[in-house]
């Protein structure tokens, strides 16, 4: 009925500095299983969970002290040079602390099944090559970068509605959400560059705020929140502002299994809700006049590109720095025009943000089991499944590409830049034992 598990570790690693590559970490979980203690007949089973566990981590070898690369041989000579990455001899290990609570139920003869995690975890001195001025002779250099809090729940719910000889229908929802923050920088940091892209933009982790938000050139707003447009009806911006968030506000999925006597059809749809990508293609694209928006009939019902004597040029709604209501259109008729890609002088960077959205219809399969009668006695079973995936974007919110096509990977998300178009693969699957 009640389970308790200890856990403790103790490391030395190579790879950090000798002064401080030692680490102990632990763990205690705890379960109390509860459904004989309340006696409901609908319970079928309860179970409440707790634990609390430390980890540690070190970095990759040959980062503590600085040595030569050693380059092949040119002719007779050998060739030696630096890394582009400082070491550094003073770093301590990587610390990530995590408390989690839980709770699994199984209800109405096992119909309907629930499980439910709240958790909290922060990771110290966490070890991380961060850019710095290439003056040093360094691109990058490895620190204890600060500490970071994630924090949320997640939940999975089974339910099967139909269970009969013949027929069953089980449907599998998840739902996650996390939120993140950096609680510090080392010494007097405020922002680390996590990764910086052409457009003006970069990935950060800023104190304060979430992890992997998006900085750049933002609108310029008044007190009142509307967006200033300057004299020749462009939107004004200012620099280094946080124009998005790459985190979602939360991921979900539903699963539907239908089987009928030996034929089965499982569909998952799959659900990000929130979270947000800068886009290259689109800060070009309405630079050079490729997009749909750069062409078609203003507000005046007349083409946007025709000159702004004939009427033409695009109305930015917002005010002039008095606060009087924009009345300026601006050119559409030239190279950039209205739509000119942000900078400094002429539309933001945070044109070219997008909710990251989506709902996707993520897999499908469709599997049939052949009967015994059909296998003679040396095989056991057999199954033939067509398998399809990414079969279809059915919602989304950023233009001309898949929100999940970002160039970036590991810290660096939230950037698109050339977006290949989503593969739809299908496959035919033959699974045989003897």
């Amino acid at each position: 009925m009640l389970y308790l598990d200890l856990t403790d570790r103790y490391d030395i690693s190579s790879a950090l500095p000798i002064d401080n590559n030692k680490y102990n970490y632990y763990a205690v979980s705890s379960s109390l299983i509860f459904d004989n203690l309340v006696n409901l007949p609908w319970l079928n089973f309860g179970k409440l969970r707790a634990g609390y566990a430390e980890v540690g981590n070190d970095l990759p070898a040959n980062n503590v002290y600085d040595t030569f690369a050693v380059i092949d041989n040119f002719g007779s000579s050998s060739l030696f040079s630096y890394p582009g990455t400082k070491a550094n001899s003073n770093l301590v290990p990587e610390r990530t602390k995590e408390i989690e609570v839980g709770l699994e139920t199984k209800m109405f003869n096992n119909k309907l099944s629930l499980d439910f995690s709240w958790y909290k975890k922060n990771t110290e001195n966490q070890l991380m090559a961060v850019s710095t001025t290439t003056a040093t002779g360094f691109s990058r250099k490895w620190v204890n970068a600060g500490e970071i809090q994630n924090k949320g729940v997640e939940v999975g719910l089974n339910y099967s509605p139909i269970r009969t000889k013949d027929f069953s229908w089980d449907i599998n929802v998840n739902w996650s959400r996390n939120r993140n923050l950096v609680v510090s920088l080392y010494g007097e940091t405020e922002n680390i560059v996590l990764a910086s892209y052409q457009g003006s933009i970069t990935i950060n982790a800023t104190k304060g705020q979430p992890y992997g938000v998006i900085r750049g050139f933002g609108f310029k707003y008044d007190n009142n929140g509307n967006k200033i447009v300057d004299a020749n009806g462009y939107y004004k911006s200012v620099s280094d502002q946080i124009i998005g968030d790459t985190n979602p506000e939360w991921n979900g999925g539903i699963t539907n299994s239908i089987k009928y006597k030996n034929l089965k059809l499982n569909f998952l749809v799959d659900v990000q809700k929130g979270g947000d990508v800068y886009s290259l293609d689109m800060h070009y694209g309405q630079g050079t006049g490729l997009t749909s928006n750069t062409g078609g009939l203003n507000e005046l019902g007349n083409p946007i590109r025709n000159s702004l004597a004939d009427g033409g040029g695009v109305l930015n709604v917002g005010v002039t720095e008095d606060g009087a209501v924009n009345t300026t259109r601006a050119r559409g008729d030239y190279y950039g025009g209205a739509f000119y890609w942000g900078n400094s002088s002429r539309n933001p960077s945070a044109m070219t943000v997008y909710d990251a959205s989506y709902v996707k219809l993520r897999e499908l399969a469709l599997a049939y089991n052949m009967p015994k009668t059909l296998l003679g006695d040396k095989v056991s079973s057999a199954s033939l499944s067509l398998v399809g995936r990414n079969l279809w974007i059915i919602s989304k919110n950023v233009p001309y590409a898949d929100p999940e096509s970002g160039l970036g990977a590991g810290n660096a998300q939230g950037y698109l830049s050339g977006s290949y178009p989503t593969y739809r693969t299908v496959g035919l699957s033959l699974n045989i034992e003897f």
